[in-house]
């Protein structure tokens, strides 16, 4: 696979669907997954154990195919029992869209090529080409990115609910220190920006 595949990096669920709609458009794609093929489309949503850990959607709306809306109901349907309007585990839909992406590449045989590894850097130089650097120094050229990077971790807060950096604020202003609140009220804008 040459230097006009498509990289994606992450191959949780939007990685893996992004993957699996560019196939048929007889595009090379190169997957990234820092879990590596047994953790694809599983991610933070979808690689839950716990089977109680259901969808928030009933399964008739959760189809990865816009031409085949209830695709995922008849999925669940005849691996699990599942009726369409009941709420699947979030570990089953993970293996749906596992499989979704595996027919997309039995399709369009030697297009999808899956790389284990982390994806540290990425730059696109004049022409418009794309490299991606991986953590073990390897690289990958393409003609296009998709940062599928998914959920990330929660953050943990510092004391009083300020983040942990609030102590040492800066100004967005050059040379000039962030004034420190006077309020007594913690503030609360710890998000979940961080990687896990």
């Amino acid at each position: 696979m040459g230097d006009r595949a498509v990289i994606v990096v992450g191959g949780g669920a939007a990685g893996v669907l992004a993957a699996a709609h560019l196939l048929p458009t007889g595009a090379e794609v190169v997957l990234v997954e820092r879990g590596g093929a047994e953790r694809l489309a599983r991610g933070v949503a979808y690689g839950t154990g716990d089977p109680l850990h259901r969808l928030n959607v009933p399964a008739a709306r959760m189809s990865a195919l816009p031409d085949a809306p209830d695709d995922f109901a008849r999925w669940w349907a005849r691996t699990d029992g599942g009726a369409a309007d009941g709420f699947a585990p979030r570990a089953r839909y993970g293996a749906y869209l596992a499989e979704v992406l595996a027919d997309a590449a039995r399709r369009g045989p030697g297009r999808l090529r899956v790389v284990s590894g982390e994806a540290i850097a990425a730059a696109v130089d004049g022409a418009g080409a794309v490299r991606v650097a991986l953590d073990d120094g390897r690289r990958l050229d393409g003609r296009a990115l998709i940062l599928a990077l998914g959920a990330f971790a929660p953050r943990r807060c510092g004391r009083r609910g300020a983040p942990p950096s609030a102590s040492r604020a800066s100004s967005p202003i050059p040379g000039r220190r962030a004034r420190r609140s006077t309020t007594s009220a913690p503030t609360r804008r710890c998000s979940s920006s961080a990687a896990a």
